[in-house]
């Protein structure tokens, strides 16, 4: 296993729960959950167990970091849309 992989799967096995999903998930899912990205809220999450921010840091580059943890949130409405559209789409696809 190369360097990298192993420093990016140091905390896999570890668990906590999920504000967004509401039940327990391990690390790994927290930092790939976002299209192979961390999630927004891992350094809410983690800060007490592990020292998370070195952690990305030296794992993402600024670029992904940007994209994921340090990005804003799209606006409830925006993403409601989305899945409508979907939803149309699938619905249409089905016919």
């Amino acid at each position: 296993m190369a360097r990298k992989e192993k420093t990016l799967k140091k905390y896999d096995s570890l668990e906590i729960r999920c504000r967004l999903l509401g039940h327990q998930v391990p690390f790994r899912y927290c930092r790939s959950s976002n299209e192979n990205l961390p999630c927004r809220k891992i350094m809410d999450c983690w800060w007490q167990r592990i020292e998370i921010e070195p952690y990305l840091r030296g794992n993402f580059t600024p670029d992904e970091l940007n994209r994921s943890v340090f990005a804003e949130p799209r606006p409830k409405i925006a993403s409601l849309i989305d899945l409508i559209e979907k939803a149309k789409k699938n619905g249409s696809s089905q016919s």
